[in-house]
This record gives structure tokens, sequence and C-alpha cells, in this order.
């Protein structure tokens, strides 16, 4: 079984992210997406892990994701998984030797 075969077999989950484009207009300053999201094969698990903030604060993540993907995901974008949007607190990407290979989020669930 090749590598990429295999590797995707672990990625039993779709997942929506939606690129972020900026504030509304409507004078409330609501986060704008753009018109659709893309849909990426990923792996999602509840997991507990703490992120470290660009201010030093620590903020706690309960879901990671890995995604098999090179999309730019930053940390404004939407991520929806399963009907659930989660906020992303942490983008990490791992290459091969042909370059970025996938990406793995830390998340935590909006309320």
């Amino acid at each position: 079984m090749a590598f990429q075969s295999a590797f995707l077999g672990l990625m039993p989950h779709s997942v929506a992210i939606a690129s972020w484009a900026g504030y509304s207009t409507d004078g409330y300053g609501t986060p704008s997406y753009g018109a659709a999201a893309t849909t990426v094969r990923a792996r999602v698990v509840a997991r507990q892990q703490r992120v470290l903030q660009r201010d030093g604060s620590e903020v706690a993540g309960n879901h990671v994701a890995w995604l098999a993907t090179t999309m730019t995901i930053t940390l404004r974008d939407r991520f929806t998984f399963e009907g659930s949007t989660m906020e992303i607190l942490s983008v990490a990407r791992y290459p091969d030797h042909a370059g970025l290979h996938h990406q793995m989020l830390t998340l935590r669930q909006r309320t």
C-alpha cells in the first residue's frame, strides 16, 4: 500500500474551511467569509491541548484536526465539522520531501 493511500485511510472525516474575507459593513463588524467553503479530508479527535497565544496567555483547545490539504489556513478562517463551527486556535504545517504535506489544527468548540 502506498504511503499516500495509507495516510488518507487515517482521515475518515470531511470538514469545511471557509476563508475569512474581512469584517462586514453592516455596522456590527461581524466576520465575513468567502462565498464557498472548501471541503477537506480530515481526522478530528477530541483532545485537550493548551495553546500559547501571541500575548503570552494560554487558551485550552478541546479538539485536534489533521487535514490532508496544502491550502493556506489562518486563525480567522471558519472551520465546520459535523454541523458545528469551531474556533481555530493554532495551525501547524508539516512538510515532506516534496513540500507541504498536511496540517494540524488545534480547535475550540464554540458555545
